[in-house]
């Protein structure tokens, strides 16, 4: 879902070229200084003549992106959800395995996701701790492993060790919440 680009950027009396990342949350731009604004601090976003415009807390800073500038501000503005970005389709049959918050349930639920064991397209395996390792299927079409950030007893190196020694390859990293991170394995 991110965006990344390379391009002049300007703030105030401080202007260079440098680069420009949109992972949903927030708008980095590092160059010769370095700028990062959350997207709830932003007050504006325009595309204007090729320049991305950004206004936050009575400030505002432009970048040059040509023609992406409209895409990037749209993609700004309307920021795909989380079962957008985990790729979740009205009728998809979906298996949810493990302690999810009751706004996931609920958000599948909305979006006219199936929940059923049997013909599964994605399976969703929340895991806590190494233990719980043991539950990722020896074959599934999709599994998306949800865990927990930052916790030494259970790191993504534990993780992509265990489900690749299953046969399955990383395809995607998601940011699943503020305390978890979804990594999908085909």
């Amino acid at each position: 879902m991110g965006l990344d680009a390379r391009c002049q950027a300007v703030w105030g009396e401080q202007s260079g070229d440098g680069r420009l990342q949109f992972e949903g949350e927030y708008l980095l731009f590092r160059g010769p200084f370095r700028v990062k604004i959350a997207v709830g601090e932003m007050a504006d976003v325009q595309a204007e003549s090729g320049w991305l415009v950004v206004a936050w807390g009575g400030d505002e800073i432009r970048f040059e992106l040509g023609d992406a500038a409209a895409r990037w501000a749209d993609k700004i503005r309307n920021p795909p959800s989380l079962l957008d970005k985990l790729g979740v389709k009205a009728g998809m049959k979906v298996w949810v395995v493990g302690g999810f918050e009751p706004e996931f349930l609920a958000g599948l639920e909305q979006r006219g996701a199936v929940r059923s064991e049997s013909g599964c397209e994605v399976l969703f395996l929340r895991v806590d701790s190494p233990a719980e390792l043991a539950r990722v299927p020896a074959k599934a079409a999709v599994v998306w492993t949800v865990y927990p950030k930052g916790r030494k007893d259970l790191t993504e190196a534990m993780l992509r060790a265990h489900c690749r020694g299953l046969g399955y390859k990383d395809t995607k990293v998601a940011r699943f919440s503020d305390t978890h991170t979804a990594l999908r394995w085909n």
